[in-house]
């Protein structure tokens, strides 16, 4: 007499004997795939069709048991890769407009000159496709900002310099890329309070630099307050206005506060310094002052100086791992 979940095993194990016969038995009884590899095969199984395919057909071409692929078939219609039709008892399923797959690390080298090129189309919808398709297919949000971002932000800034596009063009690409930015905003779980970073920039022309940064800083659980161009704000009082500030947002609260100035200008720099180290002596807690410069400067009074943002990243992080273990 056989069991009923001996009855489940035989019934399962035909089934993907009739879709693929190469199907090994062990991955039927409910060895897991790898999402990567399950994001593969389906795009290559669509690539190779010109209509939509039910989830029997897709079986069939993926080689993977119908019951398990349908759970990953949901989950990539939840990341807007596929689309999916309802006819009479079948689902069809297609590939959103835009949709692939990248294999990180590999493809992170494509990245640069693909969202240029996207970027300079004017295609919102390629635009953000093409961080939707990064994003989905687990590309981590630093190296994107560093190999993505961050060339696009300075290859747009030279266009202007060279005055290849005008200001409202500056403008227009500009702010495509802060809402490309955003994408990137994805909060993981809630924000640990002793994690707290201010960005603060010395120009206008830095502001999208203070983003990026934010958008490194959100997946790691980051208190961020982006304060932007602050050059507007700098009077005689500037120093209480960064006591006020530091009050609201941090006096009191635990773990570390990490004032971060992003500029190209020296003096701007060097005086944004002064004015935080400054404060952070009136204050308790912990204040660290970092800087990310446009290009290399001298004599800054500051925890941390550097002219790449990877770096500025892993520092901050650092910091706030070593505070945790006083």
């Amino acid at each position: 007499m056989i069991s009923m979940a001996g009855f489940t095993v035989i019934l399962i194990w035909v089934e993907d004997f009739l879709f693929n016969d190469h199907v090994e038995f062990q991955a039927v009884m409910g060895r897991g795939y790898d999402k990567e590899e399950v994001r593969r095969r389906v795009v290559s199984a669509f690539s190779e069709s010109e209509t939509a395919l039910s989830g029997t057909e897709l079986a069939l071409r993926t080689g993977i048991n119908r019951v398990t692929l349908t759970k990953y078939l949901e989950v990539l219609f939840q990341k807007g890769v596929l689309r999916r039709q309802p006819v009479g008892n079948v689902t069809l399923w297609s590939m959103e407009r835009g949709s692939t797959v990248y294999s990180f690390p590999a493809d992170y080298f494509l990245l640069a000159d693909k969202y240029r090129e996207v970027l300079m189309t004017a295609d919102d919808f390629d635009i953000f496709s093409l961080v939707r398709n990064c994003m989905n297919s687990d590309a981590d949000p630093v190296r994107l900002v560093n190999e993505m971002f961050i060339p696009a932000i300075e290859y747009v800034s030279k266009m202007y310099a060279d005055d290849r596009i005008s200001y409202l063009e500056l403008c227009s690409l500009e702010e495509v890329i802060s809402r490309s930015l955003r994408m990137l905003d994805v909060h993981p779980g809630d924000a640990d309070i002793t994690k707290n970073c201010i960005l603060m920039t010395t120009e206008h022309e830095s502001a999208l630099y203070a983003k990026a940064a934010a958008a490194t800083m959100y997946p790691s659980h980051w208190r961020v307050h982006n304060i932007g161009d602050i050059s507007g704000a700098v009077n005689v009082f500037f120093d209480l206005d960064i006591q006020k500030l530091l009050g609201r947002v941090w006096l009191g609260s635990p773990g570390v506060m990490i004032v971060v100035i992003i500029g190209a200008t020296d003096e701007a720099l060097q005086f944004l310094c002064k004015t935080v180290n400054s404060v952070r002596k009136k204050i308790n807690g912990r204040v660290r002052v970092a800087v990310c410069a446009a290009a290399p400067v001298s004599d800054l009074e500051a925890d941390m100086v550097t002219t790449n943002m990877g770096e500025l990243t892993q520092w901050c992080e650092t910091v706030a791992q070593s505070v945790s273990q006083l």
